[in-house]
């Protein structure tokens, strides 16, 4: 969790502040957690859907919080490549 959590404040634009890394840490808890449960559901154990489902939402906006947030790519082919 330490390694993610370096990882995730090294992707902020400036110096974590304590709130920024009281989230960052919770974020690397989160993604340790569904890292296990992936885990286990590969090994074909219990798999909870919705403790997973909310895991994932719960990781998603503690990282939008701290802007970081998706970036989405624009992949709209050109008119050459539409007419192609």
């Amino acid at each position: 969790m330490r390694e993610v959590s370096a990882m995730l404040a090294e992707n902020l634009a400036t110096t974590p502040t304590e709130a920024q890394v009281a989230i960052i840490s919770r974020a690397a808890t989160l993604i340790a957690w569904c890292e296990d449960q992936e885990t286990a559901y590969a090994r074909g154990e219990d798999f909870d859907v919705a403790a997973y489902n909310t895991c994932t939402n719960t990781l998603r906006r503690l990282l939008s919080d701290i802007g970081m947030e998706p970036k989405t790519k624009d992949i709209t082919p050109s008119i050459a490549d539409y007419l192609r």
